[in-house]
């Protein structure tokens, strides 16, 4: 369609806004003008091929219809607007019929036309059946968007869809799982406005996904928050998110110690805690109210800005009913212990994982949080917050093939379509794409293995540093071993410039250091007092640290990073040197090649590598 005919898909969708219900007035445009219910009997799929019947050739066998592209209602009349691609003129008429499940092709994409290639003397054996880059991108881009579209947006294309009764089950569940938290109150719209303006209630949506292997139905109905304002329906938002070392620590314990552990995800979280400021909802479609009637929130809602602190806040307390105390290095990770034993528990949001020192206080626990929880277990432990977990010989195998997969699909319906849009040519045209994806797909298998083993120091942090590198910042590493399995890690851009290797050397032992004293506090009770390692391979570095150099060339340095010499005076850590070819932390720094970055993983799960060059300061 030229550009001079845009100004029709404007008023066409101008037409539709005005006969669209608007929340804050709960009326249309068109009624509140004309005092009349809108109609929509004339609208027709702008667009769409239209034939127009040629009343000058009535009584001759010439055509009897002429082809078309619709743009709109005529306001004037109870017709519509076409463009005849033909004559490049637009004409109105009312003896039409459409083709609204047909539209007219666009203009050649960049890049889609190839040219074809003549072959001659080819026998009827060895025909094929050609398909060109274009039908395969064609193709590749419908199949994307069958995908996404099986998906409803709204209340009313779930009930029309082919999978509609699941979706209405879906529905049916979750309005169940309101009503039996009492999530809401209905009360009249009246009552509501002598205490708040019209414009602070919220809207709500429903929300439809579906979860694969097995394949289940969700819906879940929710606020629109990002019209709340603070002071007046929310206050504090605020709420805590657990660490993955903490969860990579906790499974270490497990393992050391051959404690049972179990996976668990809290049903409808949110539902369960109590909303801490009044918050009032328009009613959507699926819910039983009156007609002037507005919802009030008993609990918070999911989509309102304080759901999410609210719940922390509810699951704190009922943890601390249990006997469980929230870890001060990680408010998300909590300890238990009673006369039964020790148990730890790190929950992010609804996921989480506990473990315990026997398996009779792991089912008293269960059984207490089952009893004022609605909490589904996992007993296989298959999967946490995206990760897959395997238990093999004991331990445990962390990977993220799932999400591997998935980012790998993404990117192969982005590098097989021509879509004209500009994220699609920023991907396409990125020259790292291909071996981005091929990587990926290289380590898909890959994960992180906890092991049951206890190999080497309780906790070793290696520390490396790559001097200068891309904008003269440099970069620093570290890689935390807990019993020789990976619990934490670390590469990340220095906040300030180095001066020399050995600056930048001691800015990473720095940062290296504070992560010990976290990690090695986190479950204190369970792992005993420890006093980590760090392992360095630049001895000028180690030597400023231990205060047996000059520190002339770092005076300039911030306050900050002079803690490493505190923590050392104190006895917190120890500090060692070790060569550069056992220094595990280097495949973290720089590009070494597959060879050498396998040969440092192998070194990793082997437990201790120095050969006795580990020298302790």
């Amino acid at each position: 369609m030229p550009p001079s005919l845009w100004t029709f898909a404007f008023k066409h969708a101008a037409w539709i806004f005005n006969r669209v219900l608007h929340v804050e007035e709960q009326k249309t445009p068109y009624k509140i003008m004309t005092g009349k219910k809108p109609s929509f009997h004339l609208l027709r799929v702008f667009g769409a091929k239209s034939y127009i019947h040629n009343y000058l050739h009535r009584k001759d066998m010439n055509v009897r219809a002429i082809v078309g592209c619709h743009l709109g209602i005529t306001p004037e009349s109870k017709a519509w607007s076409f463009w005849i691609p033909g004559h490049d003129k637009v004409v109105q008429s009312a003896s039409v019929k459409f083709d609204e499940t047909t539209f007219f092709p666009g203009p050649p994409k960049p890049g889609a036309i190839l040219s074809t290639i003549q072959v001659t003397n080819i026998t009827d054996d060895s025909m094929v059946k050609e398909i060109n880059r274009q039908d395969a991108m064609t193709t590749s881009m419908n199949s994307s968007h069958d995908i996404n579209s099986i998906i409803p947006t709204s209340y009313k294309e779930a009930l029309q869809s082919k999978e509609a009764e699941d979706w209405k089950k879906a529905i049916v569940e979750e309005i169940k799982s309101m009503k039996d938290e009492h999530v809401f109150k209905t009360i009249p719209l009246s009552q509501v406005l002598k205490s708040t303006k019209r414009e602070d209630t919220l809207s709500m949506r429903w929300v439809f996904v579906k979860k694969p292997a097995p394949l289940r139905f969700k819906a879940r109905l929710v606020a629109q928050g990002f019209r709340q304002v603070q002071g007046i329906n929310f206050d504090k938002t605020f709420a805590p998110t657990p660490t993955f070392a903490a969860l990579r620590l906790l499974l270490v314990i497990s393992c050391k110690h051959r404690w049972p552990l179990k996976t668990f995800d809290v049903k409808v979280a949110f539902l369960h805690s109590y909303i801490d400021m009044p918050v009032y909802l328009w009613p959507l479609k699926g819910l039983e109210t009156g007609k002037c009637d507005v919802l009030q929130l008993n609990k918070s809602l999911y989509g309102t800005k304080q759901a999410a602190r609210c719940w922390w806040m509810h699951l704190t307390v009922i943890l601390k009913d249990i006997g469980f105390i929230a870890i001060e290095e990680d408010p998300s990770s909590y300890s238990y212990n009673g006369t039964l034993g020790k148990a730890l528990l790190w929950i992010h949001v609804d996921d989480g994982a506990l473990t315990a020192s026997s398996n009779e206080l792991l089912s008293h626990i269960k059984l207490l949080l089952n009893s004022k929880l609605n909490i589904k277990w996992d007993d296989n432990i298959s999967s946490l917050v995206g990760i897959t977990i395997s238990c093999v010989n004991g331990g445990y195998f962390l990977s993220q093939r799932d999400l591997i997969d998935k980012v790998v699909g993404m990117a192969n319906n982005v590098t097989t379509t021509t879509s004209p849009l500009p994220h699609n040519c920023n991907l396409i045209s990125n020259p790292t794409l291909t071996m981005d994806i091929a990587y990926l797909q290289r380590i898909a298998s890959t994960g992180t293995w906890i092991s049951p083993e206890c190999k080497g120091n309780a906790f070793e942090c290696y520390v490396d540093a790559n001097w200068g590198g891309e904008g003269n910042r440099s970069t620093h590493v570290f890689l935390m071993l807990y019993h020789g399995s990976p619990v934490s890690w670390q590469s990340k851009r220095q906040p300030t410039v180095a001066g020399s290797t050995c600056q930048a050397e001691y800015i990473a032992l720095s940062f290296a250091a504070k992560e010990c004293t976290w990690l090695s506090n986190l479950f204190l009770e369970i792992t005993g007092p420890h006093t980590p390692k760090i392992l360095s391979d630049n001895k000028a570095a180690i030597n400023i640290s231990s205060n047996v150099a000059s520190r002339n060339q770092t005076r300039h340095l911030l306050r900050e990073f002079n803690y490493i010499n505190e923590l050392l005076c104190k006895g917190s850590v120890t500090i060692g040197w070790i060569s550069t070819k056992h220094q595990l932390a280097d495949i973290l720094t720089k590009a070494l090649g597959g060879l050498n970055v396998q040969k440092y993983i192998d070194f990793i799960y082997k437990g201790c590598i120095c050969g006795g060059e580990c020298n302790e300061t």
